[in-house]
């Protein structure tokens, strides 16, 4: 697969926007263990795109 050149300001971006999903995921997995699951699942997949993209 080919790799991006990506700027640093995308690389903090990103890294914020896991930050984030961190501190979410983390509420979820406390409150609703069902739906934790169903986002866990689905951002994996999502973060995994991302660093193929990004690193």
């Amino acid at each position: 697969m080919a790799k991006m050149i990506v700027s640093d300001e995308a690389r903090k971006e990103f890294s914020s926007f896991r930050r984030a999903f961190e501190e979410v995921n983390s509420t979820l997995k406390t409150k609703f263990s069902q739906v934790y699951l169903y986002v866990s699942e689905s951002m994996d997949m999502f973060v995994y795109i991302l660093n193929m993209l990004f690193y």
